[in-house]
């Protein structure tokens, strides 16, 4: 399989949960539960993505610039799992961020 199959496929695999974070991110409804879920899923397949991004470039010697902060989702990720659902709602904003920045992560990732 192509590293853009492979690509496509993680885009396929959580296109549900790409739908939960983008009611979220427009109407800022729904259960922050069920949107940290999505919201995680889709970073992981980022990350994974990005993985294959980086090996595809690697052996055409070019780099890859990500529309996405991954440390301020790792910070992000880091103070939900200390402090949980206060800290879900409390940041709540931060899920629509880096929602957009996932989503144009994708776009760029569907064009490699």
């Amino acid at each position: 399989m192509s590293t853009h199959e492979q690509i496509l496929s993680i885009i396929d695999f959580i296109r549900d949960d790409f739908d939960v974070l983008g009611e979220f991110a427009f109407s800022q409804q729904g259960p922050i539960p069920v949107v940290n879920d999505s919201f995680w899923r889709v970073v992981d397949a980022a990350q994974e993505t990005k993985e294959l991004i980086e090996q595809e470039f690697t052996k055409t010697g070019q780099t890859f610039q990500s529309p996405v902060d991954w440390s301020g989702i790792e910070g992000f990720r880091f103070v939900t799992r200390q402090a949980g659902m206060p800290a879900m709602m409390a940041n709540a904003q931060l899920y629509s961020v880096y929602t957009m920045q996932l989503n144009q992560f994708f776009i760029q990732a569907q064009n490699i």
